[in-house]
């Protein structure tokens, strides 16, 4: 996670290239008093509420070090319209550090002089900074946390540099229409009308100014926005000028404005524009808002995304075949902004010959058809699915820096955990991925349709992520958004 989530997009890239798979805020009425010191409770995590608004979460260390993040809840959702990625950007600049620091006081420097480490985030759910170190150093990392959220001056040489270096890796990498396909996918499933590029675009990054990202940053970089995990060894409290300091944070201004996603009606095909008219192979995807983290029926996709992968045998592999089913492998791309609102686009990728590209798709959507309309797991196969999300999460749990990230998602997010039945899951389906919510994109010549009683006209993107041509944003109704649930007493994994 050091130095840039550019994984996360180069790990839906990784995902489609091979077509293969992959992984709400507390309520804050008012002010209440802040609470005595941070001490580490109980074995299981509990969490509570400082009066600046920002959520703690406490846990046990297993290794006998101190660990903390610093998250707050959002992502490529927050970002402008017209600056894709400046989230990300602005983690990466807080690293720079102030006007004043000398290289070797810079936030990595800092964490290195008293045996810790820093790792930033910025996943789509949330974003921050994890650090990690000897017991004794909590209050130096503690501090250090504190500073990169509360008080980034960007210099601006140094913040001249970082954006030509992040330029310069954008076009090595080349996302090209690979990249675009899942961005129009994404952002046309969540009925945005554009595409929603998930990590910093050339095109930002040649327009973007320090001012920019500053203005953004206080805006989305807020207490009450945010979540502080922390991990020590038995014995071990947070230090109460660590305590004080976050309790009396505050950021003057207004929040961040919005967005709005919401369900499409009527289903749509998108084509991303190729110069090469002999291509012969195309990549497609089918791509539907799913219910995102904290949302009730968040485990019943969960559990239909597993059982669809099944293999060998499973619904895709009889599909598109077991040579394909590996590259077909659904994956949910989980979306947050607001602080603590989500929202997930489940993304399926088919490739091969252009001929083949479009039988396999109409497989893909008449299969998520068919549990749209009632054909649903059985209860040993709804069982199997979410014994297999129990012990994937338990494993992710035990790795200390992931662990200490599903904590933090956990406590922003509110996730309700539960073992979906399968009539639950068929009324999921029923309600998000129905023929009429599927958005289709296809990165080449494939010979793709929509039903026929649906609109003929297909939009077509250029490489880029810019509308060349094709009918307006389809209709959409509100997205059915979850967030503010009340609070729990304890965090702990699903049973």
């Amino acid at each position: 996670m050091r130095g840039r989530s550019r994984a996360s997009i180069a790990f839906l890239l990784l995902a489609l290239a091979c077509q293969g798979g992959c992984a709400s805020t507390l309520p804050r009425p008012g002010s209440p008093p802040a609470p005595p010191q941070l001490e580490l409770r109980a074995l299981a995590p509990v969490t509570h509420e400082l009066a600046s608004g920002l959520t703690v979460v406490e846990s046990p260390s297993r290794d006998g070090t101190f660990s903390a993040a610093l998250l707050f809840g959002g992502g490529p959702l927050d970002d402008p319209a017209d600056m894709p990625g400046l989230t990300e950007l602005a983690v990466q600049a807080a690293l720079l550090g102030t006007d004043h620091d000398p290289d070797d006081a810079r936030p990595a420097s800092r964490a290195l002089a008293v045996g810790g480490e820093l790792h930033s985030v910025a996943d789509g759910r949330v974003f921050g900074w994890l650090v990690r170190g000897p017991a004794a150093s909590a209050a130096p990392l503690l501090g250090l946390l504190l500073d990169l959220a509360s008080v980034p001056s960007l210099p601006a040489s140094r913040f001249d540099i970082l954006v030509a270096k992040t330029r310069e890796q954008v076009r090595e990498e080349g996302l090209g229409s690979t990249g675009t396909g899942i961005a129009v996918a994404a952002g046309t499933a969540l009925g945005l009308g554009r595409a929603l590029p998930l990590a910093p675009t050339e095109a930002m990054l040649e327009r973007v100014h320090r001012e920019d990202v500053l203005r953004h940053w206080r805006r989305v970089a807020r207490p009450e926005r945010g979540a502080l995990v922390l991990r020590m060894p038995a014995g071990h409290a947070v230090p109460a000028d660590a305590d004080a300091a976050y309790a009396g944070w505050q950021v003057p201004g207004p929040a961040m404005e919005e967005v709005e996603p919401c369900l499409p009606l009527g289903q749509t095909l998108h084509r991303i524009a190729s110069p090469d008219a002999a291509r012969t192979r195309s990549v497609a995807l089918v791509a539907a808002a799913a219910p995102g983290l904290g949302d009730p029926e968040r485990d019943a996709v969960e559990s239909l995304q597993t059982w669809l992968s099944r293999r060998p045998d499973g619904p895709i592999e009889r599909v598109v075949g077991p040579e394909e089913a590996f590259r077909s492998h659904p994956w949910l791309l989980d979306l947050g902004w607001g602080g603590g609102a989500g929202v997930s686009v489940l993304l399926t990728a088919v490739g091969g010959e252009n001929a083949e590209v479009a039988v396999r798709l109409r497989g893909i959507t008449d299969l998520l058809a068919a549990q749209a309309a009632g054909e649903v797991l059985t209860d040993e196969e709804a069982a199997a699915a979410h014994r297999a999300l129990v012990g994937q999460e338990r494993l992710q749990t035990q790795t200390p820096l992931l662990g200490m990230l599903l904590l933090g998602v956990r406590a922003l997010y509110h996730p309700v955990a539960k073992a979906p039945a399968p009539e639950a899951i068929h009324q999921m389906a029923a309600r998000w991925l129905a023929p009429h919510r599927l958005t289709l994109v296809v990165d080449g010549f494939a010979d793709l349709s929509l039903d026929e009683d649906e609109h003929a006209h297909e939009t077509v993107w250029d490489t880029g992520g810019e509308r060349v041509s094709g009918p307006a944003p389809a209709r959409c109704v509100p997205l059915p958004v979850v967030r503010d649930q009340k609070p729990v007493d304890s965090v702990t994994p699903r049973r």
